[in-house]
């Protein structure tokens, strides 16, 4: 996936990332393991793309489209994952 840098800043990434997930703890799940990886490309494509997905599943819940334990199971997916592992 080509990115292009004016997409969106680190900053615009945390701010989204405070509304997609309220539970500080859970915040942590988005962000790469190394602050290195804040600097590539790749990674920041990764962290927005994990956000949007948890934005959409709160969306839906908020619109009564799915249940709670229905944005669980969605939040549960993006979050269990550590991002950034496979970027050199």
């Amino acid at each position: 996936m080509a990115i292009n840098e004016s997409d969106f800043s680190l900053a615009s990434l945390m701010r989204e990332l405070r509304v997609a997930v309220l539970d500080i703890s859970e915040r942590r799940l988005i962000l790469p393991r190394t602050l290195g990886d804040l600097e590539k490309p790749e990674c920041l494509a990764e962290m927005h793309d994990r956000i949007q997905k948890l934005k959409q599943g709160k969306d839906l819940l908020d619109s009564g489209q799915i249940t709670h334990a229905e944005y669980n199971t969605r939040k549960d997916e993006v979050l269990s994952k550590r991002i950034c592992t496979q970027f050199p």
